[in-house]
Formats: structure tokens, C-alpha cells, sequence
């Protein structure tokens, strides 16, 4: 009777230990607790054109787990145009990286593997390990590049963004919100679409071990090629996923999502939705015809209106050699940003512009122009206002107001000073 006594006294605190460890043992597994309503945003937007097409609590700010690693990514390959690295550089992990907690590769202190390994290492695996490495080989410490991630989002026009990790494991401070997750995908396609191909990725083989990529849609949703997943328990399941079908390309993000399943089944609702609403939206020729709805209004004379694209007849810069990445497995996808002194030269009558917003009507349009030209430094207002219009699924006109006629950091210097503001490269034009 004793023994069987002491048994059940056994089992009884074996089930209590379970029934403590279950929360930790479901949230390093993905699952746990169903994230509440406060948790969830989503937004989508056409890639090229920056137009929102659909949006729920977008600028919520809240934590954006391993999305961070776009953010990390995106340094690395600023890092890469520059030549300050190369993809065969060797990436050290030190006893500080090699602490951090799953998913990581497991390398141990001292070990090391190249940029390129590391690169599609935080794709498919989001070792947060390597991560880390990649902070300290660009930075010198995480906490710098950290700051250094700050400091690009603030630049490319992420204003409720901060990093405080190159991970994306949680800490309250780090904050964001699915507007601004949007804008870095956009950023990334925009600046860099040599490198867009790693994200697409579907698996890594490294030492034997193979690593496949925890972006499953990609899989099963037609056109979708890129980018990246996250979760922790406070964020639930985030996703910012891009999907190209014929001449239209969608960026959506989500956060909060209650599984990884059901996240990424309301992505696919959202990118279905929203490709329905593109799918008849079509470019005005250049030779637009004069019976092109314009509101006659009377507006300052200062900001002409202007019905064409911009004129080819300045060819548009050559664009430097960037190391470019073998392809190690399946399919690639990649990352972006770069940053340069900004110039105070005049205008180099260059081929970006930047695009400050989508208006229903001419005279708005023509009035955000005028008022945003009004905004810039002297060496900045002489850019040539632009106006954009496009045509929607309802036959209605929407019009894109866009100032052209910069050099790529007049572009960026440019959005310093306006509150909605995307800096367009020549090839987005």
C-alpha cells in the first residue's frame, strides 16, 4: 500500500509539473492561448503604386516578433550594395549569439559561416542565433545595430517603428505596426529587387541539416513569392507576404493572427480581395486625352496641372554592380535599403520622385501639390509636380500626386519633410 501510495503521489506531481510547463511548452511550439481582437491589424496595398486597398487597425502599434529580421536583412544588404560586404565574407558567432534562444542554427561560440549561409539561415530557419552575428558583424554590438534599425525605419518613413533587437525575440519596446511593415516590404522591392529573391526561399541545406522555410502559403497561394513570417505570444502570428498575378503586385500584412494556419487563410482572403479590386484598374496612356475629368476650380498657378508620365527623354542612371547570391535551393527571395549623405545640391534632374498621396479628385491633388512644395527647402521646391491618374474597377479616376525630377537622396531627403511621402525609384516609375 505504501509503494502504491508513493505511485500515485508520483503521477500527481508529475501532472501538476506538466500542467505547469504547458504554457512555455506551447508558445516554443507556435501555439498556445487564441490572441484577443487588440492584437490584430492588417493592411494591403499595391505594391507599385503605394494605394491602400484594404486596411484594419494599420496603425496599431504593436510587437512584430521575427518580421524584425526583414528589418535586420534589409542592413545586411545595404551592407552588401556598398561593398563593406561581400557574400562570402565570414559571419563569427559569439558566446552572446550563440545564447539566444530557438530557432537558431546551433552553431557554437567562435564557429562562423558565410553571409550568404546567414542570409538564407534567418530566411528559412529565422535563426534568431545568426541574427544576432550578422548585428555584431554590421554594428559591432546588437544594441548599435539595433539603433542603426531605428534610425533606417525613421528614414524610409516607418515613424512608429523601434528595434531594439536584430531578432525580433520579444521585448515591449520593440514596437511597430502593419502600415509600417507594409512600407519596408515596398522599400525592399522598390530599392532592391536584386535581392527580393532570397525571401522566396523554400528551403536551406547547411552541414547536412536542412532548413525549410516556415512561409508555408508561399506554397499553396498562386504568385506569391516572398517575405517573411513571425510570432511570439504577444503578437500572436504575424505575416508580410507579397503575391504577384499577371501586371499586379500586392503587399499584406497581418498581425495577430490566432494560428498559423488561420493567419494564413485570412492573408489569402485579403490578397484575393484585393486582387479582385485591381484586377480592372489599368494605367492612362501617356498621351492621356484633354476630356480627362479635371475639376475647374481655380487653384494656385503655382502647381500646373500635369496629365502625362514623366518624359523619357532623360535616360535613367546606370545602376552599380551588387553582389548577387547563388541560389542553394528551390526558389530565392531578398531585402533592401541603402543610405547616403543627403545632398544640398540643386536638383539633378534625376529620374525618382517621391509620391505624397492618392486623391479622388484634381483639385486635391493639384492643392497636396502645391502645399507639399511649399513644405521643402529652396534646394528641394524646384521638382516638377506630376499627377498620376489611374482608373478603378467603378470607372471612377484616382489621381497620384508624385514630385519628380530628384536624384535618389534628394528623394529620401525630400520625405524628411512631408508627413506622407514614399520615395519611387526610376524603375517604379
Amino acid at each position: 500500500m505504501i509503494m502504491r501510495s508513493r505511485s500515485v503521489n508520483l503521477l500527481v506531481l508529475l501532472c501538476v509539473a506538466l500542467v505547469a510547463c504547458w504554457p512555455s511548452l506551447a508558445d516554443a511550439r507556435g501555439k498556445g492561448k487564441k490572441p484577443s481582437r487588440n492584437i490584430y491589424a492588417a493592411i494591403v496595398i499595391d505594391a507599385d503604386s503605394g494605394e491602400v486597398i484594404h486596411q484594419d487597425e494599420a496603425d496599431k502599434v504593436l510587437h512584430p516578433a521575427s518580421l524584425t529580421k526583414i528589418m535586420t536583412l534589409l542592413l545586411v544588404f545595404e551592407a552588401l550594395s556598398k561593398k563593406e560586404l561581400s557574400s562570402r565574407s565570414s559571419v563569427t558567432v559569439s558566446r552572446y549569439a550563440a545564447s539566444m534562444s530557438p530557432s537558431k542554427v546551433g552553431l557554437k561560440p567562435g564557429q562562423s559561416m558565410s553571409v550568404q549561409d546567414a542570409v538564407y539561415s534567418l530566411v528559412t530557419k529565422s535563426a534568431n542565433d545568426i541574427s544576432v552575428a550578422l548585428a555584431e558583424k554590421i554594428g559591432g554590438s546588437e544594441a548599435q545595430f539595433a539603433r542603426m534599425m531605428t534610425a533606417k525605419a525613421r528614414e524610409i518613413g516607418m515613424n512608429k517603428t523601434r528595434f531594439v533587437n536584430a531578432s525580433g525575440l520579444h521585448d515591449p519596446r520593440q514596437q511597430s505596426t502593419a502600415r509600417d511593415m507594409a512600407t519596408l516590404g515596398r522599400y525592399i522591392l522598390k530599392t532592391y529587387p536584386q535581392y527580393y529573391h532570397v525571401f522566396g526561399q523554400k528551403a536551406f541545406r547547411y552541414n547536412g541539416r536542412l532548413f525549410r522555410n516556415h512561409n508555408h502559403l508561399m506554397e499553396s497561394y498562386q504568385g506569391m513569392d516572398g517575405i517573411k513570417t513571425g510570432y511570439v505570444a504577444a503578437s500572436g502570428f504575424n505575416l508580410v507576404a507579397s503575391a504577384k498575378r499577371g501586371n499586379h503586385r500586392l503587399i499584406g500584412v497581418v498581425f495577430g493572427g490566432q494560428s498559423t494556419s488561420s493567419r494564413n487563410s485570412r492573408m489569402a482572403d485579403l490578397l484575393d480581395d484585393g486582387f479582385e479590386k485591381v484586377k480592372m484598374r489599368r494605367s492612362v496612356p501617356k498621351n492621356i486625352s484633354p476630356t480627362l475629368p479635371v475639376e475647374t476650380k481655380r487653384v494656385d498657378p503655382v502647381v500646373p496641372p500635369v496629365l502625362t508620365s514623366p518624359a523619357a527623354s532623360t535616360p535613367p542612371p546606370a545602376v552599380p554592380e551588387v553582389p548577387q547570391f547563388a541560389q542553394p535551393i528551390q526558389s530565392a527571395a531578398a531585402d533592401p535599403s541603402s543610405s547616403q549623405a543627403f545632398s544640398a545640391s540643386p536638383l539633378s534632374n534625376g529620374t525618382w520622385s517621391v509620391q505624397i498621396g492618392a486623391y479622388q479628385s484634381r483639385l486635391a491633388t493639384d492643392q497636396a501639390l502645391y502645399q507639399a512644395m511649399r513644405k521643402l527647402p529652396s534646394h528641394l521646391a524646384r521638382a516638377n509636380p506630376l499627377v498620376v491618374p489611374l482608373r478603378t474597377t467603378e470607372a471612377t479616376w484616382v489621381f497620384r500626386a508624385r514630385l519628380s525630377g530628384f536624384s535618389k537622396d534628394q528623394a529620401i531627403e525630400a520625405c524628411k519633410y512631408l508627413s506622407e511621402c514614399l520615395p519611387i525609384s526610376p524603375q517604379a516609375n
